[in-house]
């Protein structure tokens, strides 16, 4: 059977990872519940509409541990004697995590477990106009929600309203979710709304999951990158856009820069006015190859990156003619974590002047890590960079 791997968290200060496993399809699902408790099924509660992610902690052995956004052929029998129990809806967790196992013979699954080949969704590539007024002739504000461990950006100019993932902490229950969404009064704009999500990772994506049809209807589209896993969880949310006739737009992978290595780069994909929208080559790692969106008022340059590299962005901004030396908002990257290369000195050299707020939230990875902040703060001229976990929702003028 193919398991896709979502998340793999390694707890602080334990030897134990906790993996989320999702799978191809609700069928797959309903027999594995059924191969580990016929009870599972009884009460048809593994069906298109439901949360499809399994949930369970391990000690690895030596190289025996998962890799975060790979695909698994897992004999199923290797999973016998470990002890289904179903995730209620409206507990943490509950808008995407079916089950978590107990008991679970690790040592048997990391004798099963093979890596296979990825399994991507086709999604339409048809070119598609993403902004109704590129050249805004009002304010642009930028507003970085607070979301809990998780991304979502927005924003919002006289006649438009662009959301760049629509993320809730992994930990939050369905109220917290709806709590989220309901603050960003989405269900009475009368602007359209264009939503980007900037990779496939549940923490840029949970909160679309729990969207009314009244909140549906608001958006205009909703543009990813491609290479999206093919997994139950995208199916149940291509049904949800479908049913709710929202159209749904991939982004390949940019061209390869000519004489480039095979190093995964940020690049220029299309800019229109006030927006600059970068993608991704191609590669293996989730977190590098999705969306950038720049966004230029006035005043300031804002970024927003969800988990891209410090320097592939930098590189891939500086670029920008029209950014050289502008003051500059750089949403950071992974919730203060780890995000490759980041030095103060050289993203001074192209910005005149820098913030950085933090979207994070209650975590097992010790995010925002210490060395982070540090260099944000340098960078911010001394000035501790604003942490939604600490100071809430933050908004700014661009």
């Amino acid at each position: 059977m193919l398991f896709y791997v979502q998340q793999v968290n390694k707890e602080k200060g334990s030897n134990l990872h906790q993996v989320l496993l999702d799978f191809t399809t609700y069928s797959d699902h309903r027999r594995f519940a059924q191969f580990l408790d016929g009870r599972a099924m009884s009460d048809g509660s593994v069906q298109g509409s439901t949360p499809s992610m399994i949930r369970f902690s391990y000690e690895p052995d030596g190289y025996s541990s998962f890799r975060e956004g790979s695909w698994y052929e897992i004999d199923m029998k290797s999973f016998d004697g470990a002890e289904y129990v179903p995730v209620e809806i409206d507990a943490a967790g509950g808008s995407f995590l079916g089950a978590e196992l107990k008991s679970v013979p690790w040592k048997a699954i990391s004798r099963s477990k093979k890596l296979a080949s990825p399994q991507i969704a086709t999604v339409s590539t048809t070119p598609i106009q993403f902004f109704v007024d590129p050249n805004p002739t009002g304010s642009i504000t930028l507003t970085v929600v607070d979301c809990g461990h998780a991304n979502w950006n927005e924003i919002e100019t006289p006649s438009d309203r662009i959301i760049y993932d629509v993320g809730a902490g992994r930990h939050f229950t369905k109220a917290m979710v709806r709590d989220v969404i309901v603050s960003r009064k989405i269900g009475t704009e009368k602007r359209p709304i264009c939503l980007f999500i900037s990779h496939w990772d549940v923490d840029h994506y949970l909160a679309l999951l729990e969207f009314t049809p009244v909140e549906l209807s608001k958006l205009r589209n909703v543009v990813v990158p491609s290479q999206i896993p093919n997994t139950a969880t995208f199916s149940r949310v291509c049904q949800l856009l479908a049913d709710n006739n929202v159209p749904l737009t991939a982004i390949p992978p940019a061209a390869r820069p000519a004489n480039s290595s095979r190093v995964i780069a940020l690049v220029q994909h299309w800019r229109q006015g006030a927006f600059t929208l970068f993608r991704a080559t191609s590669g293996r790692a989730r977190n590098q190859t999705g969306i950038v969106l720049g966004v230029q008022g006035s005043n300031q340059v804002a970024l927003l990156t969800g988990d891209h590299h410090y320097d592939k962005v930098l590189t891939a901004s500086a670029n920008v003619a029209s950014y050289g030396r502008a003051s500059c908002v750089l949403v950071t990257p992974h919730h203060g974590g780890a995000a490759g290369n980041v030095s103060a000195k050289e993203w001074k050299n192209v910005f005149s002047s820098l913030t950085t707020p933090i979207s994070c939230g209650a975590n097992s990875y010790g995010h925002p890590l210490d060395e982070v902040e540090s260099t944000l703060n340098s960078m911010q001229a001394g000035v501790p960079p604003w942490r939604t976990d600490q100071q809430g929702t933050w908004t700014t003028t661009l």
